[in-house]
């Protein structure tokens, strides 16, 4: 790799890092609870989850995140809010942007709702690929 290409590729990662460190901070003193993991984030409002719970959705997180395309960033937010909890994710990648939302009084039950609403999206993207691709299979049998 040349020496130009190098510095710039270290200079990115430096800039990615303090964005990344720039908005925890940010996070910390809104008094609010990310959860970071390579391409998934998670984020809690309004309450601190047991690490039970913190489990849990880290469990639907990342069975999404192996449903999702391979370049897909997850950013998933919890709230709670007059009694009700509410969650949001967000999928980003090239293949497109999904985004579901769910509440509901009892907070495990926001995994299923949540995870039921960004398959349907998620399985509408790889249809006609799946379509594509079977029908070109068969073209060169």
């Amino acid at each position: 790799m040349s020496e130009p290409k190098k510095r710039l590729d270290e200079r990115r990662a430096q800039v990615r890092l303090t964005n990344d460190l720039n908005a925890a901070e940010a996070l910390e003193s809104k008094n609010e609870s990310p959860r970071e993991h390579g391409r998934v984030q998670t984020h809690f409002h309004g309450f601190s989850p047991s690490e039970a719970n913190r489990y849990f959705v880290d469990s639907f997180v990342h069975r999404l995140a192996e449903e999702a395309p391979r370049d897909a960033v997850i950013r998933t937010e919890i709230s709670l809010h007059e009694h009700v909890f509410r969650g949001m994710i967000h999928v980003g990648s090239h293949s497109g942007r999904f985004f579901a939302t769910a509440s509901s009084a009892n907070f495990h039950d926001l995994g299923p709702l949540l995870l039921g609403r960004l398959r349907k999206q998620l399985d509408r993207l790889r249809s006609p690929r799946s379509r594509a691709r079977q029908s070109s299979l068969r073209a060169g049998a």
